[in-house]
């Protein structure tokens, strides 16, 4: 009888387990005939920007071109607002692969590679033309390859552009304008070296805190471009813009080592394809939106003020000693690099 029993037991495991199929212990992929593998990829593009600006276009465009053209073999969520992860945290989890895609500032990076603070130098370039050159050329071909290194593959380089100076003090006419104004930085060493030679007072604040920072008079001021500043109703809490465009600020969108290994190689091949068209799609929309972004913020009560050329040389100029400062920081060979594709060396 207990043979019987036993044998009983035998076959209804093997029946459970013929109809059941196997499990599959990465919680990513399912069992499908949608690839080349014969599975599904659902996959996560994280960002910290709202749902109104050009990231979280590009993110929606990778969604629906990946779904497409892989035949439903990749399913596309997408998280914006910082909901899943900021700007460091989703860098994180990418290279420890439990994020898929990131998009944001390539300032993000700038923890792990030295060589990405270049980025940071003040009047590193001067308009669209030369930050095309500079990213969409050599050198930003050698900052990509230096990523897989940390886990990460650039799918292509974007834009928020060049950032402009608010504040709630007074319009910056002139260098001296600057002086003794509270300034919010982003956490770089070379944006408050750069704060602090305009005179200006650099307060280190997240994006996050810096509406509140500014309504609070924590700060009295803050930098940023134009797009990214109207999709966030600064002129509700700040009164004046002057464009220094001191700064140029590129974008990336990043793909997880982790993820691109995992997928068959037709399916990276179209990651990469499609990433690259989001990238450059955010780019130009980011371009084109700049103006109607002064103008929304200029018809909620924000004084423009326009900033000659001059006085962005004589700022530029006060900016000299964090170049050499920073030249062995960043790294000696590929810092004269760059200066010497920009015609600086």
């Amino acid at each position: 009888m207990k043979k019987m029993l036993s044998l009983l037991l035998v076959l209804t495991m093997a029946f459970g387990l013929t109809a059941c199929g196997s499990s599959n212990t990465d919680s990513n992929i399912s069992d499908s005939s949608g690839s080349e593998s014969g599975k599904t990829y659902t996959l996560r593009f994280a960002h910290a920007s709202s749902t109104s600006e050009p990231i979280n276009a590009a993110a929606e465009y990778m969604k629906k071109e990946l779904e497409d053209r892989s035949n439903g073999a990749i399913t596309l969520e997408v998280y914006p607002s910082a909901t899943l992860a900021d700007q460091t945290a989703a860098c994180e989890m990418m290279m420890d692969g439990t994020l898929d895609f990131f998009g944001g500032s390539a300032v993000a990076i700038e923890s792990y590679i030295d060589a990405f603070k270049i980025i940071d130098l003040p009047y590193l370039v001067s308009d669209y033309e030369s930050a095309d050159a500079l990213f969409d050329g050599e050198i930003g071909q050698q900052l990509s390859d230096m990523l897989p290194d940390i886990g990460l593959y650039n799918l292509g380089w974007c834009e928020y552009g060049f950032r402009n100076t608010f504040n709630n003090i007074r319009p910056i006419e002139t260098a001296e304008d600057l002086k003794g104004i509270k300034m919010r930085s982003i956490e770089s060493p070379i944006a408050v070296g750069m704060w602090t030679a305009f005179g200006c007072d650099p307060t280190i604040m997240s994006w996050g805190e810096t509406y509140t920072g500014l309504q609070m008079g924590t700060v009295d001021g803050a930098d940023g471009p134009n797009a990214l500043f109207a999709s966030s109703g600064i002129e509700e809490v700040c009164k004046y813009m002057s464009t220094t465009q001191h700064m140029y600020t590129p974008g990336v969108i990043l793909a997880s080592k982790t993820t691109m290994d995992k997928l068959p190689e037709n399916l990276q091949t179209l990651v990469k394809e499609v990433g690259a068209e989001a990238a450059k799609q955010m780019k130009e929309t980011m371009r084109q939106s700049q103006e109607e972004a002064a103008e929304k913020m200029v018809s909620g009560g924000l004084q423009i003020t326009e900033v000659s050329s001059e006085i962005r040389d004589e700022l530029a100029a006060k900016c000299s000693s964090i170049y050499d400062d920073n030249r062995d920081v960043i790294g000696a060979e590929f810092f004269d690099s760059v200066m010497t594709s920009l015609g600086r060396a």
